[in-house]
């Protein structure tokens, strides 16, 4: 890893994002409940952080901010893992997001909505 560097979570908006950013995680990007997360080979800039996860239990589409909430079934956490220096090359999160074993499940507890 590299020495300090701004986390991308702490970068601000002015006014926010208008749109979500969206991003695919691959089942090989996975590791289980206690295992560590692994730096992969050939990277200098691996980030991770802990998210709050939403966990969505009812479908929908064009869902008004007022009923948003309708379908969030619970919350969890997920160890979240980057490879920064392949993710940055491109405005596609996805590439830095799928490298084998460098993410986490969600939690193992959860908290109902």
């Amino acid at each position: 890893m590299r020495g300090p560097q701004p986390r991308l979570c702490e970068r601000r908006w002015d006014d926010g994002p208008r749109l979500p950013t969206l991003f695919a995680r691959f089942s090989t990007g996975l590791v289980a409940h206690g295992q560590p997360l692994v730096v992969p080979k050939g990277s200098d800039f691996f980030d991770y952080g802990f998210e709050l996860v939403a966990v969505i239990g009812k479908a929908g589409r064009r869902i008004s901010e007022a009923d948003a909430l309708d379908h969030v079934a619970g919350y969890t956490i997920f160890n979240d893992g980057s490879v920064r220096d392949y993710q940055l090359r491109t405005p596609q999160w996805t590439i830095g997001k799928n490298f084998n074993s460098t993410g986490a499940p969600a939690g193992v507890y959860g908290a109902a909505a």
